[in-house]
């Protein structure tokens, strides 16, 4: 009888996740957002953190905020189900965030925590993480895989090749780009420090 409920609160939370992470990826505040919207700020956050659901027409005006298609909010839900086990999620079960800058972020956690997130972010070429700097609460961390990765943090400028890792605090200003010809792959984690 309760599996409906922990099924309804795994797809809010991964919902909001994926509300959460365009909104910091394009560098926008939760009041931003709320106020474009028109909603609260404290129903914005409980949509974020997966404590509540938003309507139909809510989450169309918050697709047309972030500048997002609807169907990455239902791609980043495929699979979810009662039935698997918590731990661990199957490759076609992944769930995929796609930006116009040439980014996808594949959704690697199982049960999409609040504190830590981890993604496969692949960087097509002249792919970007947008015009705006980027700063927001947290710590990340990295290890490229393929291809190459542009990344300024502060007031640093470096490229990381396969094999090369990074980490650093989020409210440091940062962006992050593929200047190559080649697709670049990264396993990215973010914790969100409380």
């Amino acid at each position: 009888m309760n599996e409906p409920v922990a099924v309804t609160s795994n797809i809010d939370r991964t919902l909001g996740n994926t509300i959460r992470e365009r909104r910091k990826q394009i560098g926008y505040l939760l009041k931003d957002v709320a106020s474009r919207v028109g909603i609260s700020l404290s129903h914005l956050s409980q949509i974020e953190r997966g404590a509540s659901s938003p309507s139909i027409r809510d989450l169309m005006k918050i697709s047309d905020v972030l500048e997002l298609d609807m169907s990455n909010f239902f791609g980043s839900i495929k699979g979810q189900s009662h039935d698997n086990p918590a731990f661990y999620t199957r490759i076609e079960d992944h769930g995929l965030l796609s930006f116009g800058e040439g980014i996808t972020k594949v959704m690697l956690n199982s049960q999409s925590p609040d504190l830590l997130r981890t993604y496969l972010m692949i960087i097509e070429p002249n792919g970007h993480s947008g015009a705006k700097i980027l700063t927001h609460s947290g710590f990340e961390s990295g290890l490229v895989l393929q291809g190459c990765l542009h990344l300024q943090v502060g007031g640093q400028d470096c490229i990381l090749r396969e094999g090369d890792s990074f980490s650093f605090p989020s409210e440091t200003p940062h962006r992050y780009s593929n200047g190559s010809s080649q697709v670049t792959r990264v396993v990215w984690a973010n914790v969100d420090t409380p």
